[in-house]
C-alpha cells in the first residue's frame, strides 16, 4: 500500500479480509478475459492470448 499523504513513501503489505476469508495483494489478475499487471504491462496478457 502506498500512502501519498506526505513526500516519503510507505509501502506494506497487508491482507483484506471479507467474512472469513483473507484477499491477498497480487502482482496480476484475469479480468473479463484479459491479464491486468500491476505495473501497467501487457506481456502477461498476450502470452496468455496466444496460447
Amino acid at each position: 500500500m502506498e500512502l501519498k499523504f506526505s513526500g516519503a513513501k510507505r509501502t506494506d503489505d497487508f491482507v483484506i479480509r471479507l467474512g472469513d476469508q483473507d484477499i491477498f495483494r497480487s502482482e496480476c489478475f484475469k479480468y473479463l478475459g484479459s491479464i491486468v499487471q500491476k505495473d501497467g504491462g501487457i506481456d502477461k496478457d498476450v502470452t496468455h492470448r496466444i496460447r
